[in-house]
């Protein structure tokens, strides 16, 4: 699959830099898996289901929104 979060924008409008994306799910045992980084990922999931796919996005000075 493919997430894309390139519409994400920083509130101060600063560019938001691609390392400050961070990609997670979690698994049936409720642990975080990491994804992966940036406004852009593929990922293929292991095990069949439903899953919830999380993002964190900080702006350039490190405020997550």
């Amino acid at each position: 699959m493919t997430f894309d979060a390139k519409e994400s924008v920083d509130p101060s409008n600063d560019t938001i830099p691609s390392d400050n994306y961070f990609w997670y799910y979690k698994d049936v045992y409720g642990i975080q898996r990491p994804m992966g980084t940036g406004p852009v990922i593929t990922h293929q999931f292991t095990e069949a289901g439903k899953h919830v796919v999380h993002l964190t996005v900080r702006s350039s000075n490190n405020q997550e929104e």
